[in-house]
């Protein structure tokens, strides 16, 4: 059987292993760092897919004649999701103030409507931080800018997500308008610069 991880060719003797899962499992724990991740695998010259990653463990090694693995690390995806996310953060932001416009001209019923899909927009976002943060085991409290920890700077911005929501619970549109575009649109921007920063962190690691 041919074997190649990451375009380098691998001596590899199966003594005692039947199924590829067996072999598989044996290169992560002896030959994958900590963080590190199949992201593709060619079974016989075949792109295994995610949905069949599962099933394919099974197939037992004397049918395989060729293995091509490509891994990658936590690190690395995270560095390029950072860097990448100065667009959908222009976006956001362009969306949140429409949302503030929306509530000043336009009937609640349709800028609730809006202000939902920046919600949406908003919490991808968040999820997104707080998964780079745990699978890179990153302390936000560790780590500044602009001379404030990044757990203040979370903080600040769950705050003024919580504040949104009591103005909308309270249904005081201006006051929500308000927030919007005073206050989340310039933490929306300052986060373009602040995800580099993690980046920066995450390359120095």
């Amino acid at each position: 059987m041919i074997i190649r991880l990451n375009d380098e060719d691998i001596q590899w003797n199966p003594e005692g292993q039947q199924m590829l899962g067996e072999i598989l499992e044996e290169f992560v724990a002896k030959r994958f760092f900590k963080d590190e991740f199949i992201s593709s695998m060619s079974v016989n010259g075949v792109l295994v897919l995610d949905d069949e990653m599962e099933p394919m463990k099974s197939k037992p090694i004397s049918d395989i004649s060729s293995l091509v693995i490509s891994t990658e690390t936590f690190r690395n995806v995270s560095i390029r999701s950072l860097e990448s996310m100065g667009q959908y953060l222009d976006g956001l932001a362009g969306m949140v103030e429409q949302s503030a416009d929306k509530f000043r001209m336009e009937d609640d019923t349709e800028a609730n409507k809006y202000f939902i899909s920046c919600v949406e927009g908003l919490q991808t976002f968040v999820g997104i931080i707080d998964k780079v943060k745990t699978l890179n085991s990153l302390d936000f409290s560790a780590i500044e800018f602009e001379g404030s920890s990044l757990s203040k700077k979370e903080h600040e911005l769950l705050s003024v997500l919580n504040s949104l929501f009591e103005m909308q619970k309270a249904r005081d549109w201006i006051s929500l308008a308000d927030i919007l575009e005073y206050e989340l649109v310039p933490l929306v921007l300052q986060w373009k610069e602040i995800l580099l920063s993690i980046a920066v962190v995450l390359k120095g690691m």
